[in-house]
């Protein structure tokens, strides 16, 4: 019991990826993780490592023979038998600048942006809540003037204080 655990623990990571040998496995690995709690907490933290997985690795330019070999094949596709309807596919070359492909940028500029927009909405934020203290601190203090009454007709004494936001000093 203990071994087919162990083997169905160390499929999990390979089920995380959708990387199963086959359609049996992913199944089992599957139902096992429904029923064992341990798999499925190694399951939930292995789904972050397997979401950053794509952003961590560098895009990389295909050899020239390989990219030869696809436009070939493109090529002699774009040659259809005469009689189809359908129009010849376009190939577009990958742009391409200090030997690496400028399409990958895009989607790292697209998360640089947004994380300068996140931290731009921070600032202002971060901004009105201090003009909000200051405010606050340059508000003048409440003065409360109290006299007694009954025996302690003769007593009398001051407050001061600060007012909360949106309540008053009693």
């Amino acid at each position: 019991m203990a071994a087919d655990h162990d083997r169905m623990e160390e499929a999990v990571a390979a089920y995380a990826l959708d990387a199963c040998d086959d359609d049996d496995e992913r199944e089992r690995v599957r139902a096992h993780v429904a029923g064992c709690p341990g798999c499925r907490a190694l399951l939930e933290r292995l789904a972050p490592a397997v979401e950053a997985l794509p952003l961590a690795a560098d895009e990389v330019r295909p050899p020239d023979l390989l990219r030869a070999r696809i436009l070939a094949a493109a090529a002699a596709q774009r040659q259809a038998p005469a009689g189809r309807d359908e129009p010849a596919p376009r190939i577009v070359p990958l742009p391409v600048r200090g030997g690496r492909p400028v399409a990958g940028r895009g989607r790292r500029r697209a998360v640089a942006a947004g994380a300068a927009a996140v931290a731009a909405c921070a600032l202002v934020a971060l901004a009105g809540w201090n003009v909000a203290l200051q405010r606050q601190l340059d508000a003048a203090p409440a003065r409360f003037d109290m006299a007694g009454t009954g025996t302690l007709a003769g007593a009398s004494g001051t407050v001061h204080g600060v007012a909360r936001a949106g309540g008053s000093c009693r």
